[in-house]
């Protein structure tokens, strides 16, 4: 395993981590400085449900190995797509339907973003899992809108691309409660620019911008 780690590079994953894959390309690694709970309690989910889920085609990455002095997790390296980067429909509305199934089996991811899925030979890998099962189904739906919906900002060339992929996944989802879906995103935003708030005058100023995007209907 040492050897395997010695030369590492930038993965493409979103988020506030660090994502390396090894020289080799046989592992991922995550690095999360001061985040040693966090880390050590998403290792121990990816241990204990890694091949459980019982949804065909859906998946969580392997855990390989923690390291609490180092603050890393090493788990298996996924040779496919982030599902972000496929704008196609009909793999968003498979991927809705999967989740359906994963919500009433009583999983949920808890924290779901487009850029923490990994899509190879139809099978959708959970890259990211640092609060698996801790909150309510209705926030994947939530993270899975917002994020969307902030790539079509992110990538406008790809705007109505985005769009069909949303509509794609929601559709495949299937029945929902719109109205809470509604009241828990504006909770979302609402918190996400609360926190922002609270990182110094920089975050400040991106807390504004967002609740003005989220206001004039953008996100």
């Amino acid at each position: 395993m040492k050897s395997s780690l010695k030369k590492i590079k930038r993965s493409l994953f979103g988020g506030t981590n660090s994502y390396y894959i090894t020289a080799d390309k046989n592992y991922f690694i995550k690095v999360c400085k001061g985040k040693e709970e966090w880390m050590e309690k998403e290792f121990n989910y990816l241990k204990r449900y890694w091949n459980k889920l019982e949804v065909d085609n859906f998946q969580l990455i392997e855990p390989i190995y923690f390291s609490k002095n180092k603050q890393f997790i090493v788990s298996r390296y996924i040779d496919g797509k982030k599902l972000v980067d496929i704008l196609d429909p009909k793999v968003y509305y498979e991927f809705g339907k999967k989740l359906r199934i994963f919500h009433e089996k009583g999983f949920s991811h808890s924290h779901l973003e487009v850029h923490d899925v990994i899509y190879k030979n139809e099978t959708f890998f959970f890259a990211d899992v640092p609060f698996f099962n801790e909150r309510d189904h209705i926030h994947d739906l939530v993270s899975m809108k917002l994020t969307l919906n902030l790539y079509k900002l992110k990538r406008p060339w790809y705007y109505y691309k985005y769009e069909l992929c949303s509509k794609g996944f929601f559709l495949g989802y299937g029945v929902l409660n719109k109205h809470k879906l509604k009241k828990e995103y504006e909770i979302s935003i609402k918190k996400r620019v609360r926190l922002y708030k609270q990182r110094g005058f920089i975050f400040k100023f991106r807390a504004n911008i967002f609740n003005l995007i989220y206001k004039i209907g953008l996100i």
